[in-house]
């Protein structure tokens, strides 16, 4: 759970990096996480929610609901 925002629930994503002979491999990318501390607690977050929290603080709200979401996602690889 560690590489997942704990605000939106994004993730790590699968690409594929083309050589010069177009030879397809695959590859991760993963999301720019900042942790950030939020209401007294420390919040891994994506660098885009950083940017709506800056626009929108009310965006938090969907924290719980997020939480939810990964450890029902965490259950199901475990």
């Amino acid at each position: 759970m560690a590489q997942f925002c704990e605000l939106c629930g994004r993730g790590p994503m699968w690409t594929k990096q083309r050589s010069h002979s177009k030879v397809a491999t695959n590859t991760k990318k993963s999301v720019n996480l900042q942790t950030k501390r939020i209401d007294g607690k420390k919040v891994k977050t994506c660098t885009r929610c950083l940017r709506t929290l800056a626009k929108n603080p009310n965006h938090i709200q969907n924290l719980g609901s997020v939480e939810r979401k990964l450890t029902s996602r965490t259950k199901k690889s475990a």
